[in-house]
């Protein structure tokens, strides 16, 4: 369990009832919704994973350049990832 407090049900649920009190903005909404599409997609086979596009490695993360396509995925591995975020950050 990766740092998790509680089991998987019992988190779920803490989750669920946290939500009503704050709710997700509209951008942060269709974050989640790309990303969870995004996540079936690759369950389902339509899009499989790829190496990292700067270093090659196998172990990779789905980067969204645009969130109303959650089929347009880059992929890139952890170190990367929040490389390429903190430089837009900057920006």
């Amino acid at each position: 369990m990766s740092g998790q407090r509680y089991c998987r049900l019992c988190a779920n649920a803490y989750m669920r009832e946290w939500r009503k009190t704050h709710p997700l903005s509209d951008e942060e909404r269709r974050k989640d919704i790309c990303r969870s599409y995004t996540h079936v997609l690759i369950k389902r086979g339509a899009i499989t994973r790829k190496p990292c596009l700067i270093c090659g490695t196998s172990a990779t993360q789905a980067h969204h350049p645009d969130y109303s396509n959650p089929r347009l995925v880059v992929w890139l591995c952890a170190p990367h990832h929040k490389a390429h975020h903190q430089r837009q950050l900057l920006r």
